[in-house]
């Protein structure tokens, strides 16, 4: 009778990432590089975690066919219930793929009952090289929607502090005061219900203008233009915790020029700069890239309080990425528009702004190869975000400035995500709807000085998490 002995051997695969090109090692793949055998009474395990997907791990059993005692092997799958069997035992041979898909971490399990058995095993590593095309088809998007709807949010801003400029304007021959014309004749008055009058006729929210009569040669020339600049920071994080998380952080720096044609229509010039970066935690892997911006835009107010603003722009985005020691460098072509449509209220001592803006970017990203020798093709893709919701302000007049504190709530619809293969470290971005609130702080002088602070905190019931702080300023002359 010949001795019984039993040989387990149980290889962990971790997943991780689909393959293509140049094989490079995965860590679990190096621990089963080359060949290996075990006899009939060696006891052990042999293996190791953290495979590619697409790493093919073979293994090739055979024995004395005169040999009765019992030899089998299969692939389980492991968890805390122990081992589950996911494919028959008694195979001649048998070739595992390393999916994309597993949900938990498998095993591969050989028990060996005879002195004649022998186990050769090994494993052909995937490459590495397109966890680069991974990254660049998901953040790339990312950086493109967070980009664009920060600038919307710059250029919007700036077009209401044109707007809110004026001086003086002609209605129907009659010299009406409006802007901060309304503060200087505020002075003959020391009533509350004056200054609130006062206040929103400088930021040009009531439906009734303020009408008292400038004193002869004491009405200030119009604010026709206004250059400003804007600056916001915006940090990401990934809020899906089945995967390992990513943190991700934009800088933009944006300004203008605005001419102010009418009291109901201004027009200007847009440049911008950007910098962004996105690091997967725990892994050698990011995204980053700069780019410059520049385009037109306009604020248009028609119908009662209605006020339509546009945007569009082209911008220049280069790009690096690296996943370990692989590397890649590109460029793109970035083509971001904005339609805004709002309408403000006075109500009482606050005013009311409830609005809709669409926010698109187009990019075309050039092909390239990585330091590994992959080739990636051109990629075009167009994501935007549609948000609805309002804000609302409380215009405060103190001494020669216009304080107001707003509070906003919107929500957000992102659409045109293009859906990646799903793996354990890069999130699975989709359509869908979140949530953001606003919050900030803006002052507006009598010498045509605009400034704010403000923040949001955004992707609330969404799949990324961020927040961002603002300031501006802005001078009219």
């Amino acid at each position: 009778m010949r001795s019984l002995g039993r040989v387990t051997v149980v290889a962990l695969v971790g997943l991780v990432f689909f393959a293509g090109g140049t094989a490079i090692a995965s860590p679990g793949c190096t621990a089963l590089q080359g060949s290996s055998s075990l006899a009939q009474g060696t006891v052990g395990q042999i293996g190791g975690s953290g495979f590619e997907a697409g790493d093919t791990i073979k293994l090739t059993f055979t024995k004395d066919p005169g040999d009765a005692d019992p030899a089998d092997y299969g692939l389980v799958r492991m968890g805390a219930a122990g081992f589950q069997l996911l494919r028959p035992l008694q195979a001649a041979n048998f070739t595992y793929v390393v999916p994309e898909d597993t949900p938990d971490l498998i095993g591969l399990r050989l028990s060996v009952g005879s002195d004649t058995a022998i186990a050769v095993w090994s494993c052909t590593p995937a490459p590495k090289g397109n966890r680069i095309e991974q990254i660049r088809r998901t953040f790339s998007r990312l950086a493109a929607e967070t980009s664009s709807n920060a600038m919307g949010d710059s250029v919007g801003g700036a077009i209401t502090d044109a707007l809110s400029s004026g001086g003086t304007t002609q209605f129907g021959g009659n010299r009406i005061s409006t802007s901060f014309a309304a503060l200087n004749n505020a002075r003959a008055s020391d009533t509350k219900k004056d200054d609130e009058r006062a206040a929103f006729a400088a930021l040009g929210y009531d439906k009734a203008m303020v009408t008292k009569a400038m004193p002869r040669g004491a009405a200030p020339a119009p604010s026709l233009w206004h250059a400003w600049i804007d600056g916001r920071f915006t940090g990401l994080q990934d809020r899906d915790h089945r995967t390992a998380s990513f943190d991700g952080h934009h800088t933009h720096l944006t300004g203008g020029l605005s001419y102010r044609f009418s009291g109901t229509f201004v027009a200007g010039l847009v440049a911008g700069y950007e910098d962004f970066k996105y690091d997967v935690s725990g892994d050698s892997l990011f995204l980053k890239g700069s780019g410059r911006h520049g385009g037109g835009y306009f604020g248009w107010k028609f119908w009662d309080r209605l006020r339509l603003d546009g945007m569009l722009t082209y911008g220049r985005i280069d790009y690096g990425a690296q996943d370990n020691l692989i590397t890649a460098g590109f460029g793109a072509d970035r083509i971001t528009g904005m339609a805004r449509l709002s309408g403000r209220y006075g109500m009482g001592t606050y005013y009311l702004e409830p609005s809709a803006r669409v926010t698109l970017a187009h990019e075309r990203q050039a092909a390239f190869n990585d330091s590994a020798g992959i080739q990636h093709p051109t990629y075009d893709f167009t994501v935007g975000r549609a948000s609805f919701g309002g804000e609302a302000g409380v215009p405060i007049l103190w001494n020669d400035t216009v304080v107001t504190p707003t509070l906003g709530l919107f929500g957000d619809y992102r659409f045109g995500v293009e859906t990646v293969s799903t793996i354990a470290v890069v999130p699975t971005l989709a359509d869908g709807w979140s949530a953001r609130v606003t919050g900030g702080l803006s002052w507006q002088t009598v010498r045509g000085v605009t400034a704010s602070l403000g923040g949001e905190y955004g992707g609330l019931a969404g799949d990324v998490r961020y927040w961002r702080a603002r300031t501006s300023l802005g001078v009219k002359f």
